[in-house]
């Protein structure tokens, strides 16, 4: 019988693992020094793979450097913020043109699927495991457009978007802001199943700018 083999991270990796979770966790915080000293000791590594790591991470926007100063944890103005979402919306745009094109039907599927299970980690308050989903719900779009390109810098810039949920839905954990969100899927899922790509299309982008409006703006963490 065939087995399967994983091949086991290299430090690098599973120095890139550790600091990318603590960072989208909200455990590391936003504009946060990250030190070789201190990141050494926390993370029981050599600084070799840990250099390596940050600057690996750069690439993805988690971190940022500054000469003289070394790394430290992103951290966005509104002006950032509004840019940021202007590039996720394109994106997002085509993806979801693109995965409506070639697999309409399995797109449905999968978005109700994913909206299911949202509702019931709403019910829980269970934020970590709702805001995982809403990751995936995003993802079908480019999982689903078959455009490797497309996937491949959502997944650059995906970290940056779960740490800015993270920090933002974590202060303010209220049905409001899950209800709303709730209802934001759906408009898309519906229009969708409706065949009308177009309203689709708009509710993504009206999703979009309610995630820069209200979740990030209202909640002064940026």
């Amino acid at each position: 019988m065939k087995k399967n083999f994983v091949r086991p991270l290299s430090l690098v990796e599973a120095a890139m693992e550790s600091i990318r979770s603590s960072i989208i966790k909200g455990e590391l915080g936003l504009g946060q020094q990250l030190t070789e000293n201190f990141l050494t000791e926390i993370l029981s590594l050599s600084t070799t793979p840990i250099r390596e790591a940050l600057t690996r991470l750069k690439s993805e926007g988690l971190v940022v450097s500054e000469m003289h100063k070394g790394f430290k944890v992103f951290k966005m103005d509104e002006q950032d913020l509004s840019e940021f979402c202007e590039l996720r919306l394109a994106l997002e745009t085509q993806a979801l043109k693109s995965a409506y094109k070639n697999n309409r039907s399995g797109l449905i599927k999968e978005l109700k699927k994913i909206i299911k299970v949202m509702k019931v980690y709403a019910k829980k308050n269970d934020f970590v495991q709702h805001n995982l989903l809403d990751t995936k719900f995003h993802k079908t779009f480019f999982n689903f457009s078959s455009n490797r390109y497309l996937l491949d810098h959502y997944n650059k810039i995906n970290s940056v978007i779960e740490t800015i949920r993270t920090h933002t839905t974590r202060s303010q954990f209220d049905k409001d802001v899950y209800t709303e969100s709730e209802k934001e899927h759906l408009a898309i899922l519906k229009n969708i199943e409706a065949q009308n790509i177009t309203l689709a299309l708009d509710e993504l982008e009206k999703h979009i700018n309610s995630w820069f409006n209200d979740r990030i703006i209202k909640s002064k963490l940026i």
